[in-house]
């Protein structure tokens, strides 16, 4: 904030030195009355922008002071001047690891992931079911052994689910 102020305040001033100039020339008769009324008009934007800024500049340091438990009209110190660090990734290094560490998009591929599951478990319900099984009793009263096999069939039933879930899992497991 104490830059922009610093800026607003040094353009106050050039502006200040452009309309002396402006009316200068208006009063020797080379310069017309319009260029003088426009800087007057810039300087009273840029007066307006000023107290906007020192305004905001009150109001963030009230808040800090509140932050920090100090009164609120409390001074601070002048913020120290942060020097820029080298940027040490290219850009698509950046947007690498910005994908990595995203958690909408980790939490958008897991449920792709599982709407790829639910898909196939449904796909998988349109195949019939076989059962096989093979068992060997061998009983200490009995002289003999029994060995037994099972085989079992069940066609899937389309009513147990409505078709339009089917097709909808179908879609999703398309899209991914």
């Amino acid at each position: 904030m104490t830059k922009a102020i610093q800026t607003t305040l040094k353009d106050e001033d050039l502006l200040t030195k452009l309309s002396q100039i402006a009316e200068a020339r208006y009063r020797v008769g080379k310069g017309v009355q319009q260029d003088v009324l426009r800087s007057q008009v810039e300087i009273s934007l840029l007066l307006q922008r000023l107290t906007v800024l020192q305004q905001q500049r009150n109001t963030s340091q009230a808040r800090l002071n509140t932050l920090l438990a100090r009164s609120p009209e409390a001074s601070l110190s002048p913020a120290e001047n942060i020097e820029r660090s080298p940027l040490n990734h290219s850009l698509d290094d950046l947007y690498r690891l910005a994908r990595q560490s995203d958690p909408g998009l980790h939490r958008e591929e897991q449920m792709i992931e599982r709407n790829q599951l639910a898909a196939n478990l449904a796909q998988k319900d349109y195949y019939p079911d076989l059962s096989v099984g093979y068992m060997y009793q061998q009983r200490q009263n009995w002289t003999g052994r029994q060995i037994s096999s099972v085989t079992s069939y069940s066609e899937p039933s389309f009513t147990a689910r409505p078709p339009i879930l089917i097709s909808g899992m179908e879609a999703i497991g398309h899209e991914a």
